[in-house]
């Protein structure tokens, strides 16, 4: 940590707010950590109003986790853009901004250009640079050391000579290995440590890295919104939207065609698809180097409710594990199941498998049959 007095001004706010980075995290205890380190800035917002009604053929979904209403074309480009692992969920409604409208979710900012929300189209959706935007209002860009651009990059380091920052380490690693590279764009930042865990900035959001979290993404969108007072306050549910759950939208009729299996070995996500439409994603753990899970095109040709598992890994040890839920076997003794003993996703380490957060894995079990074609690639 840097000794320079306007770095440890700005570390008092950061270790406030960051402390919420966690996914997950309720609204309410965001409020508590973060509303102390920013009521001493005060932030002027132009011309806003807000859109509680949005026209559009699909039906509105009410998130229960934050209160809110997700409609319109931010419903519509909401996958398209990250869904509920890269994007989060909605943490205020849309509110019109100059020119556009815009909605915070919990790691990002959807923006688009229309006259009135009824209008617009999901097509015209973007990814605001929400991390420029939070970095910039909370004066960290003028104040933190991190943020002032450097010559060049250390060993193993990349250098962006457009933004005159570097990546490296953990973060370096997930940025390559997963779609953080297109979801976040370019460091904005140099890494930095407060309290024993690691920050970096990027144009669209910004990371953490902690021995017990590993690099995950600070809910940037939500500091963002309570920044411009922007926070939504729970709202009732209205009677015509849905519930939203993983399986919502594999039930509804907008989407034909056929149901299919994505496993990305790259970003360790898995995406169950209706045509080309997404209607669920979630992190998963592969294959570990040493047990990579089979790429190509297979289907599923065995469902078990539960199973132990057991065998010799790779390693030469052998393993046993009792009642794995909902297996889906998809090619020889590859396939697709919950389980129950990881705390995280994101990474590669099973014995090959795909291995599931149990949530999704039930509701994926209930939704694929035998039959159901997967496609696992790189």
């Amino acid at each position: 940590m840097s000794g320079n007095s306007g770095d440890m001004a700005v570390e008092v706010q950061l270790i406030q707010s960051m402390s919420a980075r966690v996914r997950g995290t309720l609204i309410s205890r965001v409020l508590r950590v973060v509303v102390p380190a920013l009521v001493m800035i005060a932030v002027l917002l132009p011309s806003v109003s807000s859109a509680q009604e949005a026209g559009s053929t699909s039906t509105p979904v009410y998130f229960e986790e934050t209160g809110q209403v997700l409609s319109g074309a931010f419903l519509d480009a909401w996958f398209e853009v990250g869904g509920p692992d890269q994007t989060g969920l909605p943490v205020s409604p849309p509110a019109k901004m100059g020119d556009k409208w815009v909605q915070w979710f919990e790691y990002s900012r959807l923006e688009v250009a229309a006259e009135s929300y009824s209008q617009a189209n999901a097509e015209a959706v973007t990814t605001s640079d929400i991390g420029r935007f939070y970095a910039g209002g909370m004066g960290y860009m003028q104040a933190h050391s991190a943020f002032r651009a450097v010559s060049g990059a250390g060993d193993g380091a990349v250098f962006f000579e457009e933004t005159g920052h570097s990546l490296a380490n953990a973060f370096l690693e997930s940025y390559e290995t997963s779609a953080n590279d297109e979801r976040l764009g370019m460091p904005i930042s140099e890494e930095f440590s407060l309290n024993g865990t690691t920050y970096q900035f990027f144009e669209r959001g910004a990371m953490s890295w902690s021995a017990a979290t590993g690099a995950v993404l600070v809910p940037v969108g939500t500091l963002d919104a309570m920044r411009l007072g922007r926070l939504g306050s729970r709202a009732d549910m209205p009677d015509t939207a849905d519930v939203y759950s993983p399986s919502l939208f594999a039930q509804r009729s907008q989407f034909p065609g056929e149901r299919w299996i994505e496993v990305n070995l790259s970003t360790y996500t898995l995406t169950a698809w209706v045509g080309e439409t997404p209607v669920m994603s979630t992190l998963v753990v592969t294959g570990a180097p040493i047990s990579p899970t089979v790429a190509g095109e297979f289907q599923v040709y065995w469902k078990l409710d539960s199973q132990t598992m057991a065998g010799v890994g790779a390693d030469g040890i052998a393993y046993e594990q009792p009642d794995v839920p909902d297996v889906m076997y998809f090619f020889e003794d590859w396939a697709i199941h919950g389980a129950y003993w990881r705390s995280g996703f994101g990474y590669a380490a099973s014995h090959g498998c795909v291995n599931v957060p149990l949530q999704q894995a039930q509701w994926l079990y209930d939704w694929a049959t035998v039959g159901t074609r997967v496609v696992v690639h790189a």
